[in-house]
Parts: C-alpha cells; structure tokens; sequence
C-alpha cells in the first residue's frame, strides 16, 4: 500500500505490506465499513480443507450471500448456520486435521469463525465461477453416472474435488482411511492418481468429469491408454522459461490457439503430440483443444505448480560485481548481489488520452460463417469490451474491428441450452463469462435480436436511391 499525503508540494512517499495496513485499519472499529469487507488467507493444508467441506450447496450459497452485498459480520453468522453439525465444526470455528501415508496426523489446526467468513470471501474473489454452478446439481449428476455404472464405484469431479456419495463414499472412505461427511467423500483433485492407484486394486472405477465425460477403469487392469490426467500433467509439465508459462498462465483468456502454439515451442499448423513413458500409444491435440485444457487447469489454479508460484514470487538475485581471489590476493572469491522481492518500477510513459475514436464498418462478410463461428465472434467482442470496461479507457482500432463482429444471439438460442451436448463447451464459457443478469438479458435476446449483414443493408440502400431518396430520417421498425 503507498500512502501519499497530498497536501505536500513535494510529497513524502512510504510504503506499506498490505498485512500490515489492514491490521491498522482493524485496530480502529470506526474503520468497520471497510473490514468488514477485507478477504483472509489461510495456509495450502487449511485452505485446502476448507475447500473440501463446502459442498456445491454451499457454495453457491455463499456466492449469493457475497453478490447480495453482505459483510464478514453477517457471513459469519450464515456460515455458523449452514455449517453446524458438521465433523470439525465447533462453537469457536473449524479445527481440523489431515492425516498421513501411515494413518497419522501430520496436520492439525483451527480456523476461528470470523477468519473462515473472511477466507470464503477471498476463496470467492479469486475464482467465483468455482462458487456459481447453481444450476448444477453435482448429485443428481452423480446418480445419474451411478445408475449407468452400478457395477463400479464412481467419483465425480465437482471444481478442484472428487465426490462420492451413498454406499461408494462409505466403502471408498473405509479403502482410503478418509472421512464421510454429511454422505459425502470428498479429496482434492491432486490426489486422484495416487488414490485411484489404491482402489483399483480391488474394485472397478468411473471417474466423471464435469463436461459429462466418464472414464472407466478396470480392477487390476494395466493403465495402458493415455488419460485426461496423463493430458493435463503432460500440458502442465513446462520446458521452456519460466516467465512465459506465467505469461500464459496470465493471459490464457486473451491468447489465440495460435499465440499459445507459439509459447510452447509449437507451430500453429502442427498439433501437440503426447506421449507417456510405459504407456503404447500418442495423443494429438488440436491447438483450440489445448487452449480449452489449459484455460481449465489455469481456472482450477492446476498450471503453476507450487514449485514454479515460489520461484515467481521469491526474492530474485543478480549479481552486479565479482572479484576473483587470485586478482584481489584474498583467501576466496567476491562476489556482490542484490537481492529484492520485486523489480525497481519503471517510470510510466508519458501518454496522450485513448481518444474514442468512431468506427466505420468496411468488411461486406460480417457475420458470416456457421453458429459456432458466430458463437466465436460474439464472445471475442464480450470479452473484449469487459477488458476495456475494466481499465477504464476507450476501444483500440483493432478492439473496435473486434467488436464490431457482435452479432447477437438471435441466430444461435442453442448457446443457451444446457441439453444440447454438442453445445456444451459454448454453454459452459458463456455462463461463466457473463453475471447472471446479463446471461439472462442475452438469453431474452434470442427471441429479437436478428443481425443483417452489411450487403443486405447497403441492397436495400441501393434501392431506396434507385426510388429518389437523397437523405433524411429512416425510421428501422
């Protein structure tokens, strides 16, 4: 935080950790309209565990409590309400404990009340989309799996965490050494590989994922195809430099399937080729599949490793100055580095006002193509305005070209249907890209609104010249 007093002619500068100005701000209870607002953070192993006991329900519960405007205060008390009777919750918050390898607990600690509400406030700001599935019911998706497969027990992926439910939670629970709650098993997504490994010693496993694909897995059975696992790690697993998987890591929402090709090493005409060490055969991913996978393993906060978020984040090191032993005569070596947290800032350019500027449509093919390309079109130009929106400034000429390819949603209501399976990619990017109230506008909007492309309204034009009209007024009905 930098404090700048603005009445000085010649201002003082002085910097704060945000720790430590928020703790000012808590110490005077006249600051309370502000705290009561401020997100907590918690530790891997607490945030991990807290992620683990919010059900679906209660996750989307929280979201509508947090878009409703309510403070830590008020979310405290709701949390108290919804979470009471569960295993670990008491009357001071949530204690917990996280067993090892051998049975052990090898992590044990408490998270009191008003901590937890300001936690579930950040574990919401960093990804609400994970909090606002309402419309998905990860039970009855799960029966649904389940009476497909009655012969296997069934996980179901739900965000960063597998689930079970019924008698499969029981008996997975009792194969892992884990804990039912309120029926329900759950484990994070990173530990699918290594507990899949334990239950197929014995039982047949379905494993469904959240765009309804299941995979089986046989009891005993050698893992001798490529899995969704093996195709996530293998993306996640990164060659080259550091920086640019952050980079990509950042912008994966801006970057073209070409520009990610690129990142990697690849040429955009050319698919990625996976292989695994032990397993016979490949997979060749299309570059619109690995940008769809990695968008998702960026979201689930599954690209960076810990490892790589450290090193990202760490103290870096440069040495400015050395001297060898032998030229200074000293027992050893000199060497001189400098050590900081972050870059020295650069000074910001001088720049000129982003002038709107209006924009003249010369392309006769707008709105060309099929209903996938115009779905394509359609989300470029809302993810570009909400990006201009943010910052604060108008549209570049190329944001303008892109935004003019809008086309509305009229001739495409199959966006909008959650049955259509092979609408299901579309449907899924555009209830997460928009807030519930726009996604119910533009839903509303596939009853009027129409586009007519650039050649049939300068046909018409023509026509009305043709008639003797020079210019005036045109009422469009």
């Amino acid at each position: 935080v930098e404090l700048l007093p603005p009445g000085m002619a010649i201002p003082v500068y002085r910097t704060e950790s945000r720790v430590d100005f928020e703790r000012g701000l808590r110490s005077d209870e006249r600051n309370r309209y502000i705290t009561d607002y401020l997100a907590a953070e918690l530790n891997d192993d607490a945030h991990e565990y807290v992620w683990s006991v919010l059900s679906q329900e209660d996750r989307a519960q929280i979201s509508k409590w947090l878009r409703a405007g309510v403070g830590n205060t008020q979310l405290t008390e709701n949390l108290v309400g919804q979470l009471t009777g569960r295993t670990g919750i008491e009357p001071d918050g949530l204690h917990y404990s996280i067993p090892g390898d051998n049975g052990n607990v090898v992590v044990a600690g408490f998270v009191p009340w008003e901590q937890l509400a300001g936690a579930v406030r950040g574990m919401y700001r960093d990804d609400p989309r994970a909090f606002e599935y309402e419309s998905r019911n990860i039970e009855r998706e799960y029966n649904e799996v389940k009476a497909a497969h009655l012969d296997s027990l069934v996980l179901i992926q739900d965000g960063g965490v597998m689930r079970a439910y019924g008698g499969d939670a029981v008996e997975i629970a009792a194969a892992l050494e884990l804990d039912v709650i309120d029926g329900v098993l759950s484990f994070p997504v990173s530990e699918l590989r290594e507990y899949t490994d334990v239950l197929r010693k014995e039982h047949d496993i379905t494993l469904a994922a959240p765009d309804g694909r299941g995979q089986f897995i046989a009891a005993n059975a050698p893992h001798d195809t490529i899995s969704d696992a093996d195709i996530d790690a293998a993306l996640a697993r990164w060659l080259g430099d550091l920086s640019t998987k952050a980079n990509v890591a950042e912008r994966i929402h801006d970057m073209t399937p070409g520009q990610l090709a690129e990142a990697y090493g690849y040429a955009p005409d050319r698919p990625m080729h996976i292989t695994v060490t032990g397993i016979d055969g490949s997979v060749d991913l299309s570059w619109d599949e690995v940008h769809e996978r990695v968008a998702r393993l960026v979201v689930s906060d599954h690209f960076l490793t810990k490892a790589e978020k450290d090193e990202l984040n760490g103290p870096r090191v440069e040495t400015v100055a050395y001297y060898d032993a032998e030229k200074t005569h000293l027992p050893y070596d000199v060497v001189f580095q400098t050590i900081g947290s972050a870059p020295e800032p650069e000074p910001e350019p001088e720049t000129t006002p982003n002038a709107p500027r209006n924009f003249h449509i010369t392309d006769d093919r707008l709105g060309e193509g099929g209903a996938k390309a115009r779905f394509r079109a359609n989300m470029d130009a809302i993810i570009t305005l909400k990006r201009i929106e943010v910052e604060g400034r108008a549209a570049t000429v190329d944001e303008q070209e892109t935004i003019s390819r809008y086309t509305g949603w009229g001739a495409i209501p199959e966006a909008f249907d959650e049955s259509k399976s092979d609408w299901a990619k579309e449907y899924a990017e555009l209830k997460s890209t928009l807030s519930p109230e726009e996604y119910e506008a533009a839903r509303g909007s596939t009853l009027n609104a129409h586009y007519t492309s650039p050649t049939v309204i300068r046909a018409i034009y023509d026509a009305l010249g043709n008639m003797g009209f020079e210019g005036g007024r045109i009422l469009e009905p």
